[in-house]
């Protein structure tokens, strides 16, 4: 073929041919590129065939994703052959793989391919030929689609229609003739409409499609069974149209074969394969790959479900369920999944659901652009794209530009560049510079990246000063020019989006805002139907009924601005679920007055519960947070206060979830409203809003008088007469010079009229007394309504302490069952004390109110507050709810700033013991610092020499650290408000406790969780959090070790010690000549020690390690208890036993109920979890016990967090594992989580400790 028939691009050889055309590779000489060059196969191409080949240009074309090839040319050669020029792929199709394909292989093949059809079918593709051959896996691994010659554009319909064809009888034979109708076998092909042949020597699982005949318009014939068969659905092989869930049949059918090494149905014949497709089960791919994951085994068998209804819903299913499987699904935070008004946040990821296109595209496009914006109406989930999609997608490494991406949020606010240049590092210091000369300075460290994230963007011409605005307009323009490691993602209302881009021209902005504007539009139905069920689903939550679920998306999707009405009516939804059944009823959904009457109803309540006084301070400053353009706006806290609202009202207005508080740079906190939703949709706003709209022209003409009055040096002819005061009254909040002018107008009529009383002697002495006996009325009146209300908070307050009595027995009696191991009963009594603790709650909350109500600075209502909210902060801390507790300690503050709080009196420790020669005790720390185990200070705050201490200490957690001459005891206590707690320490000698092992003395602490109950029961497997106690023990330091476990390896017979090696598909320990080897797999490729050594590939820390330092793995339950034996009968630690739970969490979290042995957080560098070394591949893995000292517990034991699950005895002895490992996340790791495991289980992520009994001075 001569070069000028495919212009530029030269052919340079031979690459293959497939069903629709030939395959070679070329050379774009333009560009100086590789490419690959398909030509039709025919020749002579008919009209349809040319059709169908520019069909799958077209489809290609549509699509631009990592795992899909790309296209660059569409043309025709000079005899008028059509040609496509496309990305050529260095790699190998999965035809050619050697199968069956290990499992973390196929995992990250499958979330390719579903990645790679969710992008198609988002965009209205089906491939409808997913086979092997039809899979690339480039260079780097990455699975990329090929050959879309048979999609089909699903949103086209067919301009015509075909005849149907008779059914031909069928006969065993791989001579086939496909009819539209369904497959059918006969000895000639048919010919004519209806009919499409395939070549008859085709086999079923042939390169070449079964349909060869293109048609126009849909290109499909009516009931034609395209594909191939051995990856053909059922429903096609009956003749039904092609659709998503085809498309994941054959995918099922792929990964079966990748797995299994053979297809699921691997009949030869294509009569038989037809019986068996149509009328028989595939034998579960389990069983013929036992080392996949369960979870990915079962989605295969449901992509590979006879019914379609019973396959994934679509593709983007699929790729989340397998990332679940491979990674761990997100963290799900506690409490209510739903947002309500607010965005999602990064940590809401989990959570966040409908936008997954979006987002795909988002971080798609942020690969090439540095500089996105997403624009759209207000409430349509722009914020919440940005901060739980897009930036978690990038941190985690989404981009694939080997950048260790991190985010900073930003709200423009008054003062947007200063929000940018904080958030950029730049010292104020430099503002004098040139805007974008700091920006190109502030680029991160090589390797690193930063995403800007700009919140509400339109504050750059709502609220922002001016020149603040041009210069973050420069900056964001100093992004969008590519500075390097910097990306910027902004949000803003589509409603501003012309005007912004007027300020973004001048600036410089426009070029990159008009590269990266992303118009994110109303969800669909099903993206819709996903943001409703999804969140709801992941807190194992489910609807009463698929109608309700109808009924809430009707609304949603009935009109643009509903979406945050619906998002709200979801919050509230699921707060008044129904707990014992895990549902959402529709019940539920009447009581709230549907979804439309939800927010106004929730906003008005807020306003009735407050009294007419606080009413009136709530309306003004309502209004002062809504602009005139009728958007929000931002007004400082003690701005606010200064114009009249008090701080109780701006309480009530949070807590109801109206107004949100944030921080500002300056560090004053500021306040806005919390969506714009309430402007739009709720009647008692806007009904204020156009009312204060009416009186717009009144307060124009005041600040007008105001000013002329200022400039004539306040001449008393300027000041208003009463009638221009009275069209004033009612003006919001008036500023200093405007107050002042209105309060000389007013002193300047009364100055007239008492002028004009004075003429007449005798009423000013009738008028007083008129006065003074209405004011002598009045008063009496409202002190007998503040009595009345004193009364009825007193009232609400004694039975609230009644309420709040019975629910303290009950949880009393609940963890007195608890203890004795009664569980079922103990969770039955809990959920009874949850309906009196929320009455107690809500009658605490209504006493309150009523003390509001009374409007009185009295010193009777001032003393019933404080002991409402003293009682109700009580109750809190008792049950342990730390923010109810801290939002009624601080409004407690501000009615009795020095008063008594019971929970802050002073306890008293006392601590004996004989053999100690200097005791010392530590506080825990709340701050990072210079801390010893456990995150206590290194300064004792006190200290004696000898055995006996006495100190007054405030309420909290400490370490007593005792030291006789030849050991050191700890001993965590927390000191209880006005408590006594004595401890008596009977110190070991060291003889009598085993290398490596650390006593822990008889005490008490806190046992269990205090995470939500939802969390608690169905995910940790934990009881409530509460007290309880255990005798002297022995644990050990450090988890077991292989060179611990080859010792004892080495003093077995050899059948026994055969038995006992550790041996699993991803851990093998081998006794070779020259010692022990160790191969492990944690995640993809096997890892091989190299002598005493191992090396992980993807690490930067701790790359290289000492094997037999790692903890011991892939050993079981029954082995575990052989080892145990052997320590206790060699008399190496006699009494080895395993830990149980109790003894495990105690040495773990210490007397405090921390949730680490760090205390409430663990960040990825204090222990070795799944983002310790980045979740790579080559970087998941043990450590060497003892690597992570800054996540030792207060007893000084290391790698209770992560490293490797450790085997203890459950209550049944049954055995349990504690401490998650390094593949799971901090969550798992929690010291009150808990997992079952089998007696034979052999894990590459299970270990052991070993515990052992102790006497009091053993």
């Amino acid at each position: 073929m001569a070069l000028a028939d495919l212009d530029e691009f030269r052919i340079v050889r031979p690459l293959g041919r497939g069903g629709m055309g030939e395959l070679y590779v070329g050379h774009d000489t333009l560009l100086d590129r590789p490419v690959a060059i398909k030509l039709i196969g025919s020749p002579a191409p008919d009209a349809t065939s040319r059709e169908r080949f520019l069909t799958e240009a077209r489809a290609i074309a549509r699509l631009s994703h990592p795992n899909v090839v790309g296209i660059y040319r569409v043309g025709t050669t000079a005899s008028g052959r059509p040609f496509l020029v496309q990305e050529l792929i260095r790699g190998q199709s999965l035809d050619r793989v050697a199968r069956p394909v290990p499992a973390p292989g196929i995992a990250a093949i499958a979330i390719g391919i579903a990645r790679g059809l969710e992008a198609a079918h988002r965009r209205g593709i089906l491939h409808r030929d997913i086979k092997p051959a039809n899979v690339m896996l480039d260079e780097h691994g990455t699975a990329r689609l090929l050959d879309f010659g048979l999609a089909k554009l699903t949103r086209r319909e067919p301009d015509r229609a075909w005849q149907r064809a008779p059914n031909t009888p069928a006969r065993d034979s791989t001579d086939a003739t496909v009819t539209r109708d369904r497959m059918s076998f006969a000895p000639q092909p048919v010919s004519g409409p209806g009919s499409l042949a395939i070549d008859p020597t085709a086999d079923p699982d042939g390169d070449a499609p079964v349909a060869g005949g293109p048609v126009p318009a849909s290109l499909t014939v009516p009931g034609a069974v395209l594909g191939t068969p051995r990856y053909t659905a059922p429903e096609l092989w009956r003749g039904e149209p092609a659709t998503v869930r085809s498309d994941l049949y054959s995918l099922g059918a792929l990964l079966y074969e990748l797995a299994a090494g053979i297809a699921p149905y691997p009949e030869t014949d294509l009569a038989e394969l037809e019986r068996a497709v149509l009328g028989g089960q595939a034998r579960p791919v389990e069983e013929l790959a036992p080392r996949l994951p369960p979870e990915v085994a079962r989605v295969v068998m449901r992509c590979l479900s006879r019914d379609p209804a019973a396959r994934p819903a679509s593709a983007a299913e699929v790729a989340h369920a397998l990332e679940a499987a491979v990674v761990g699904s997100p963290a799900i935070p506690e409490g209510n999944p739903y947002r309500g008004l607010r965005a999602f946040a990064a940590e809401h990821r989990g959570l966040f659901f409908g936008r997954g296109g979006d987002v795909d595209l988002l971080v798609d496009r942020f690969r090439t652009e540095a500089l996105l914006v997403v624009a759209g109406d207000s409430g349509i989930g722009k914020s919440s794209v940005c901060h739980a999609g897009v930036v978690p997608a990038v941190v985690a490494g989404a981009l694939g530009d080997h950048r260790r991406w991190r985010a900073a949020g930003v709200v423009p606010g008054r003062r947007p560049w200063d929000a940018l240049r904080h958030a950029l590092g730049i010292p104020a210091a430099r503002d004098a510079e040139p805007t974008a000369a700091l920006v190109r300075g502030a680029r991160p460290p090589d390797g690193e990246g930063l995403v800007i994230v700009v919140d509400q963007l339109e504050e750059l011409i709502t609220v922002a000063d001016p020149d603040q605005a041009a210069r973050a307009a420069e900056a964001l323009a100093a992004i969008g020019d590519d500075a390097p490691g910097l990306k910027a993602l902004c949000a803003v209302r589509g409603d501003f989006l012309t005007r912004v881009a007027a300020l973004a021209d001048v600036a410089g902005l426009a070029p990159a805002m008009t590269r990266g504007l992303h118009l994110l539009r109303v969800l669909s139905r099903p993206d819709l139907r996903e943001a409703v069920v999804g969140p709801a689903r992941a807190t194992g939550i489910a609807f009463e009924s698929e109608a309700m679920i109808d009924a809430l998306v009707d609304t949603g999707a009935a009109e643009p601005g509903a979406l945050p009405l619906l998002a709200f009516a979801l919050a509230e939804l699921w707060q008044a679920r129904d707990r014992a059944r895990g549902l959402i009823t529709r019940a539920s959904l009447d009581a709230l007055g549907g979804v439309a009457g939800a927010l106004a109803r929730r906003a008005d309540t807020v306003l009735l519960e407050l009294g007419a006084v606080e009413r009136a301070a709530a309306r003004s400053v309502l209004l002062r947070l809504v602009t005139p353009q009728h958007t929000r706006a931002v007004c400082g806290r003690d701005e606010l206060v200064e114009a009249g609202a008090s701080p109780a009202v701006l309480e009530a207005l949070v807590r109801g979830r109206l107004v949100v508080v944030r921080d500002t740079l300056e560090g004053a906190p500021a306040c806005e409203l919390t969506h714009d939703a309430l402007i739009t949709s709720w009647g008692t706003l806007r009904d204020w809003l156009d009312d204060a709209a009416g009186r717009h022209a009144v307060h124009q003409r005041l600040v007008a008088a105001a000013a002329e009055w200022q400039r004539c040096d306040r001449r008393g002819d300027l000041l208003w007469n009463r009638r221009q005061l009275e069209e004033a009254r009612d003006l919001p909040e008036l500023t200093a010079h405007e107050r002042a002018f209105v309060a000389a107008s007013h002193r300047g009529w009364r100055r007239q009229r008492a002028r004009r009383v004075a003429a007449v002697l005798a009423l000013p002495v009738i008028a007083l007394a008129i006065w003074a006996a209405v004011r002598i009325a009045a008063v009496r009146a409202h002190e007998r309504e503040i009595a009345a209300r004193v009364a009825a908070a007193e009232q609400l307050r004694r039975r609230a302490d009644t309420l709040a009595d019975d629910a303290a027995r009950l949880r009393a009696q609940a963890l007195a069952s608890f203890d004795a191991r009664r569980d079922d009963a103990g969770e039955a009594r809990w959920d009874e004390a949850r309906r009196p603790s929320q009455q107690a709650h809500a009658a605490y909350d209504a006493a309150e109110a009523e003390l509001m109500a009374a409007r009185a600075d009295s010193d009777t209502v001032r003393d019933a507050m404080i002991r409402v909210l003293t009682a109700h902060a009580a109750l809190a801390r008792r049950e342990r709810e730390r923010e109810r507790f801290d939002a009624l300690a601080q409004r407690l503050a501000a009615y009795d700033p020095g008063g008594p709080r019971p929970w802050l009196a002073a306890g008293h420790l006392v601590v004996d013991a004989p053999r100690a020669v200097h005791l010392a005790v530590h506080r825990r720390r709340a701050a990072p610092g210079d801390t010893i185990a456990g995150g206590f200070d290194r300064a004792p705050i006190a200290e004696e020499a000898g055995g006996h201490l006495e100190v007054a200490l405030a309420p909290g957690s400490y370490v007593v650290v005792a030291r006789a001459p030849d050991t050191t005891v700890r001993d965590p206590v927390v000191i209880e408000p006005g408590v006594r707690r004595v401890r008596s320490l009977a110190l070991p000698a060291a003889r009598d406790v085993p290398a490596g092992l650390v006593y822990i003395p008889p005490g008490t602490f806190l046992y269990g969780s205090d995470r939500d109950d939802d969390v608690r029961r169905d995910f940790l497997y934990a009881q409530p959090l509460h007290e309880v106690a255990t005798g002297a023990y022995l644990i050990a330091r450090t988890e077991v070790t292989f060179a611990d476990w080859i010792e004892y390896l080495r003093a077995l017979p050899a059948a026994e010690r055969a038995i006992r090696t550790p041996a699993s598909p991803t851990v093998t320990l081998e006794d070779q000549a020259g010692g022990f080897a160790l191969t492990l797999q944690p995640s993809g490729a096997a890892i091989r020690s190299t002598g005493p050594m191992l090396t992980y590939p993807a690490r930067a820390g701790h790359r290289t390690v000492r094997w037999e330092r790692l903890p011991v793995s892939g050993v079981s339950w029954q082995d575990a208890l052989a080892y145990l034996a052997w320590l206790d009968t060699s008399g190496r630690v006699p009494g080895a036993r395993p830990c149980t739970s109790a003894e495990w969490e105690r040495a773990a979290r210490g007397a405090d109920g921390r949730a680490f042995p760090t205390g409430d957080t663990l960040a990825p560098g204090a222990a070795n979890i799944d983002a310790t070394y980045g979740r790579q591949p080559g970087g998941y893995g043990p450590d060497e016990v003892g690597s992570h000292p800054a996540s030792d517990s207060p007893f000084g034991i290391a790698d209770m967090a992560g490293n490797a699950f450790e085997l203890i005895r459950g209550p049944a002895g049954q055995p349990w594992l504690k401490g998650g490992s390094w593949y799971q996340g901090a969550v798992t790791a929690t010291a009150s989580n808990r997992s079952v495991a089998e007696p034979t289980q052999r894990n590459v992520r299970i270990g052991l400790r070993v515990c052992a009994g102790a006497g009091p001075a053993r």
